[in-house]
C-alpha cells in the first residue's frame, strides 16, 4: 500500500477523533473507573459487544490519558492493504504519533 495514502488515512481519523471528543460531550461508561487498573497491565484487550454499543468510545475513554495510535480498518481507502503493510502502520504510527504506548 503507499505509504503517503496511509499516512493521510491517519492523519484524517487522527483528526476526526480530536474533533469529536471536543465538540461532542460523551458520556462517561458506568464500568470505566473498574478498568482502569487493567488498562495499566501489560496484557492484550480486547473489548467485544454486538454491533453499535460503544465498543470504541470505551476503549477511547479507557485510555484517554495515554499515548496511543490508532487506525479504523473500516476506512475504505485500506482495503487494498496486506500483511506486508503492518510494519508500514507502525511507521507511519510514529511519524504521526510520536512515541506511543499503545495500538
Amino acid at each position: 500500500m503507499n505509504k503517503v495514502i496511509l499516512q493521510q488515512v491517519v492523519i484524517d481519523q487522527k483528526g476526526e477523533l480530536d474533533y469529536l471528543y471536543k465538540r461532542d460531550k460523551i458520556v462517561e461508561r458506568t464500568l470505566l473507573h473498574a478498568y482502569q487498573k487493567q488498562a495499566n497491565s501489560e496484557i492484550i484487550k480486547v473489548i467485544t459487544g454486538i454491533r453499535r454499543c460503544g465498543k470504541s468510545v470505551f476503549a477511547h475513554q479507557l485510555f484517554q490519558n495515554k499515548h496511543v495510535a490508532y487506525l479504523n480498518f473500516d476506512d475504505e481507502r485500506l482495503f487494498s492493504l496486506e500483511t506486508e503493510d503492518l510494519n508500514t502502520i507502525i511507521e507511519v504510527f510514529f511519524e504521526v504519533y510520536g512515541d506511543f504506548q499503545y495500538i
